[in-house]
């Protein structure tokens, strides 16, 4: 049996009333002691308003991202044959998969100035971005100064790039298997930005695609005799390494909960 944190209870309520925002035109993720922190997307939404409020702990970031320009456009579920735990650990490597895995992103981003910046409960990723027609779908819709990869803990993330965003809340459903929600919002939704949106989308399921076959080839290799832990690259992993100590913090407090509980 898999222990679960004393955040994870909490974190499924979240993803209950998650639903419940969505019906409503809303957006929402899990915040802090299970509280839930809700993201409008849709004009019908929070006052009538189309700006999008990411107040929570994003306020620290140096990031600029111009998110009041953004609208939602469309949803896809993933369902992956692999720990929740192991689809983090993938997008907190530093990108140390991307230039081997997804050559398509690789060609639009610099790796060599990659920057990773840990905050007390969140990793900010992040790339300048170079012109490339290497790759010319991902050329055409991977565009800006900068391309910006948050990692709020334990499990949801954002991707944005100019007039493009993405949003990732990771489900676990059991030890082998997790289900990851992916939301994307645009500056156009318009029909006359269709096209272009359609093929953003398309590249972003390219990249999950890539991401998906990794993740679970590391849950197999996870159950061989012959893995072992090794080191974490202090230049590429410190997200990682933050995930692993919040998450084994997490874990501690959730099993001293239970302890007290049973004392009682």
């Amino acid at each position: 049996m898999e222990l679960r944190s004393g955040w994870d209870a909490q974190g499924y309520a979240g993803v209950r009333r998650r639903e419940e925002l969505r019906a409503q035109g809303q957006w929402a993720y899990p915040g802090e002691g299970g509280d839930v922190g809700a993201v409008c997307v849709r004009e019908s939404g929070c006052g009538g308003g189309s700006a999008v409020g990411l107040s929570w702990r994003i306020g620290k970031a140096r990031a600029p991202l111009d998110l009041s320009k953004l609208h939602y456009y469309a949803s896809q579920t993933y369902s992956i044959h692999c720990n929740w735990k192991v689809f983090v650990d993938n997008y907190l490597d530093g990108g140390y998969h991307v230039p081997h895995l997804h050559k398509g992103l690789n060609s639009v981003l610099d790796y060599k100035q990659y920057t990773i910046e840990n905050e007390d409960r969140y990793c900010l990723q992040s790339s300048p971005m170079v012109t490339s027609d290497e790759h010319a779908a991902t050329g055409a819709t991977r565009k800006g100064d900068r391309a910006w990869y948050f990692w709020l803990h334990p499990n949801f993330m954002f991707n944005c790039y100019e007039g493009y965003l993405d949003t990732n809340l990771v489900i676990p459903v059991d030890v082998d298997h997790c289900r990851v929600i992916f939301d994307y919002y645009f500056s156009d939704v318009s029909e006359a930005g269709r096209a272009y949106n359609e093929q953003s989308v398309a590249v972003g399921n390219q990249v999950q695609d890539e991401d998906l076959g990794i993740c679970e080839a590391v849950q197999r290799g996870l159950k061989s005799r012959a893995y072992g832990a090794g080191r974490l690259s202090v230049r590429r992993e410190a997200g990682e390494h933050l995930f692993h100590q919040l998450l084994a913090s997490d874990l501690k407090s959730g099993l001293g909960q239970a302890a007290a509980a049973c004392e009682r």
